[in-house]
């Protein structure tokens, strides 16, 4: 008998198994968000966006 895996006549795999099937493990999905669970809660002023006074700007610019 040659060592050519086409020929052989046992029920033995020709080739060693390259990867095996086992379990794994998941990670449980993350719950989610609560749209407006801070509604109320914070406050935005109106003056948020705009340009800081030029006192703030020069102690930014002085660090």
């Amino acid at each position: 008998m040659s060592g050519d895996p086409s020929t052989r006549r046992d029920d033995r795999p020709a080739m060693e198994p390259v990867a095996r099937e086992e379990p794994v493990s998941v990670r449980p999905a993350a719950p989610a968000r609560r749209l407006g669970l801070l509604d109320g809660k914070i406050h935005i002023p109106e003056d948020f966006d705009d340009p800081l006074s030029d006192e703030i700007l020069t102690e930014f610019e002085g660090c």
